[in-house]
């Protein structure tokens, strides 16, 4: 009886903690897309420190611009389409009944802010944004290698395969850097992230 007893306590324990290990790596996988873009990002940038807004750019704003993009796609004919979108889009990620859905889920989205956690690379800091506007912070950090990265939270398509977010780096003082600004579109090939295109904020914003 002593031995079933046992038995049933280690069911018990596997039954309440699996849920937690599935949870923690489902989480860990939601931003494999931006920390592989991060790092080819910086892999472009002679920084010193990078820091990363603590509160995520607005879901509304990301799937409208795109929803903007794409309404344009084929804009001016082909010779245009780099132009819109750098590089041109052969395949995009969501059309129009997409949009519809993705714009229906996030209505009702509570955005969480960024954490340390959220991000491999250790270099990088998280600061709220009263700390980053702040006088003293922009004075005592005021160089070219220093950059704040201002990130959403990615919005995926129904297969996981694509994935959108924005992304906009600029210096401490608050000015926009030289790097790519927009909405960024994600692909995964093969279990790893790779940048199909910017939807350039130059373009749509």
């Amino acid at each position: 009886m002593l031995h079933v007893i046992k038995i049933m306590k280690k069911i018990i324990y596997i039954l309440c903690v699996l849920p937690l290990l599935s949870c923690s790596v489902q989480k860990t996988q939601d931003y494999n897309v931006i920390n592989a873009f991060l790092e080819d990002e910086i892999s472009k940038m002679p920084y010193d420190t990078i820091y990363i807004k603590q509160e995520p750019l607005n879901f509304d704003e990301t799937i409208k611009l795109y929803e903007q993009a794409y309404s344009e796609k084929d804009l001016g004919g082909e010779e245009y389409k780099g132009i819109w979108v750098s590089p041109k889009i052969q395949d995009w990620p969501l059309d129009n009944n997409g949009i519809t859905e993705i714009k229906s889920k996030i209505t009702d989205e509570i955005i969480i802010n960024w954490t340390k956690k959220d991000f491999k690379n250790k270099r990088f800091k998280v600061y709220p944004e009263q700390i980053l506007k702040s006088k003293t912070f922009i004075v005592e950090h005021a160089s070219v290698r220093y950059f704040v990265f201002s990130l959403s939270k990615p919005i995926y398509s129904k297969d996981k395969s694509y994935a959108l977010f924005q992304f906009y780096p600029s210096f401490i003082s608050g000015s926009s850097s030289s790097y790519d600004e927009g909405v960024i579109i994600m692909k995964r090939y093969k279990g790893k992230w790779y940048r199909l295109g910017l939807l350039s904020y130059a373009v749509y914003k």
